[in-house]
């Protein structure tokens, strides 16, 4: 059975960023981030395929910039299935895992690991610093917020605010307070300051969208 695989691609004159999602499985996967050359996509989906033994179909995407239809004409050549798209044609609906999925939002900050691989090795780099950069230097520098004060400890300043919001919210923001301050130090006990911090920024992120979307589990 050939499996179809929707590759979404950021595209940019510096770097590509692609990521893999499967329908069948409902996961998001792979995401890498290499040099702007449509050669290293072609790699990029050679790799994949390996791993389903051949037997994948893709379809790629990306939102019409500064490339125009360059990428998509060299894509189409070497007979790889491609689409360019506008924003605006882009709705988000309830239940479409593809854009909501958490990961997904992570991804979108380049928030994410991104992933340097050949076709029998794989090697996880730095974040890929993708997307919105002023949205992720604010989740980092609020991420460095919880190396300070003990784990459960709530500022009179906090309790007052709380009591403007539903008890459910609440209680959210309690459960990702207590979450991120033990993530930011078990990390930091063994790994660089900024790895922690990175780590938590990223899991704040997926905490936001879950209070964005109503998604409080």
């Amino acid at each position: 059975m050939t499996s179809i695989i929707y590759v979404g691609l950021d595209v940019h004159t510096s770097n590509y960023t692609a990521c893999c999602y499967s329908m069948s499985d409902d996961r998001s996967f792979a995401i890498a981030q290499m040099k702007p050359e449509y050669k290293d996509i072609l790699k990029y989906l050679n790799h994949i395929s390996n791993q389903y033994g051949g037997k994948c179909r893709f379809l790629c995407g990306y939102e019409a910039g500064s490339l125009g239809y360059s990428l998509y004409h060299q894509l189409t050549a070497n007979k790889v299935e491609c689409v360019i798209m506008a924003p605006s044609t882009m709705p988000i609906k309830p239940g479409n895992r593809i854009k909501t999925d958490k990961r997904d939002f992570a991804s979108y900050l380049g928030l994410i690991p991104g992933e340097n691989s050949s076709s029998d090795k794989q090697r996880r780099t730095g974040i890929t610093k993708a997307g919105n950069s002023h949205l992720r230097r604010l989740l980092i520098e609020a991420a460095q917020c919880q190396s300070k004060g003990k784990i459960g400890f709530k500022s009179k300043a906090l309790k007052a605010q709380q009591k403007k919001v539903s008890p459910q919210v609440a209680a959210y923001s309690d459960r990702a307070n207590e979450r991120l301050k033990r993530k930011f130090h078990r990390i930091a006990v063994h790994s660089q300051h900024n790895i922690a911090k990175t780590a938590v920024a990223r899991e704040l992120a997926c905490f936001i969208w879950g209070m964005m979307t109503d998604n409080y589990d």
